[in-house]
């Protein structure tokens, strides 16, 4: 009604309702490169109303100039239809309808760094760096121009993967079920909203993983936690971490016990088989580089720690994902 309101002042026009989020505009006349910037004008000033009484943003899309019912029919398919063809225009704008031809490169190329970089900053909460490699994934992506459903797909696949991660180290049920995941992304319709609902959703995710690792108000535990999530790669002895806390060992054993009902060469083995889990899964390293890799001078421990943890060797956990 207030796009009705606001265009039928100026223009002749028929507007008609598509969906729940879409309505169709066409406007008749005799002078089209003539008329066309007043229209253009008067499109802003109807979307200014609809965000100023209904606080709702409105994109728009032009399509071509039409001379018949045929042509007219065949530019509202291929706007209407291809909701994907929408997918990289920015929100609450005015947009030249133009059909995209998407990349046939490979988006996991990157997915290894990319799951690194996030997993990182959800382990040690760091929202600042979180939305900054976001955004250059974000931007890394609209440069590429990757079919929508490929994009979709490979977030999908990080949060199922950074959810696994958080259901283990929680001991809890997975935050949002798969179902739900598909659901909630599927739905989204461009890469900018795609990018401000996945910052939100990781840092929520962010969260509840510090709530786990600061669950203790000794500020000597919360370090040390700290500390091994984000050195799990390197050796992490006992007495180097009371150390680093000017800690006597014995003394530290007992407080990281108490406050964390935990061992702590447990807590560091827990972690440590975590980032095994995921090397297995992600990786093309040999056991004996990621035990290696994880700071297990023995290869033999590491393996039996792993079957231990998880029920079968590492060769056969990587053969059966």
């Amino acid at each position: 009604n207030i796009m009705q309101e606001v265009l039928e002042a100026d223009h002749s026009l028929f507007i008609s309702r598509y969906s729940h989020k879409e309505i169709v505009i066409l406007f008749c006349s005799d002078q089209p490169s003539k008329d066309h910037q007043a229209i253009y004008h008067s499109i802003q000033n109807a979307a200014s109303a609809v965000q100023k009484y209904l606080k709702l943003s409105v994109s728009c899309l032009f399509g071509a100039e039409a001379r018949s019912p045929e042509e007219i029919r065949g530019t509202l398919q291929r706007m209407l239809k291809e909701k994907i063809q929408r997918f990289y225009l920015p929100a609450a704008g005015i947009h030249r309808f133009e059909e995209v031809c998407f990349s046939g490169e490979d988006i996991y190329a990157e997915y290894g760094t990319l799951y690194a970089v996030i997993n990182d900053d959800i382990a040690l909460n760091r929202n600042t760096e979180l939305r900054v490699h976001v955004k250059e994934w974000r931007e890394w992506v609209a440069s590429q121009k990757f079919h929508p459903n490929e994009v979709k797909e490979c977030v999908l696949r990080l949060l199922m993967d950074l959810q696994m991660k958080t259901k283990q180290l929680l001991q809890s049920p997975l935050p949002i079920t798969e179902e739900k995941l598909f659901s909630v992304v599927g739905d989204i319709e461009t890469l900018e909203h795609l990018e401000q609902w996945l910052v939100q959703y990781l840092e929520e995710l962010a969260r509840k993983i510090s709530m786990f690792s600061i669950k203790s108000k000794r500020s000597e535990v919360i370090k040390a936690q700290q500390f091994v999530i984000s050195h799990v790669t390197e050796k992490i002895t006992l007495e180097d971490m009371a150390g680093r806390l000017n800690l006597n060992a014995s003394y530290f054993s007992r407080l990281f016990k108490r406050e964390t009902n935990q061992n702590f060469i447990e807590y560091v083995n827990m972690l440590k088989l975590q980032k095994a889990k995921e090397l297995l899964n992600q990786s093309e390293k040999t056991v004996e580089e990621i035990s290696e890799y994880l700071g297990y001078a023995n290869k033999s421990y590491f393996i039996k720690l792993f079957k231990r943890e998880m029920g079968m060797r590492p060769s056969e956990y990587a053969a059966w994902h």
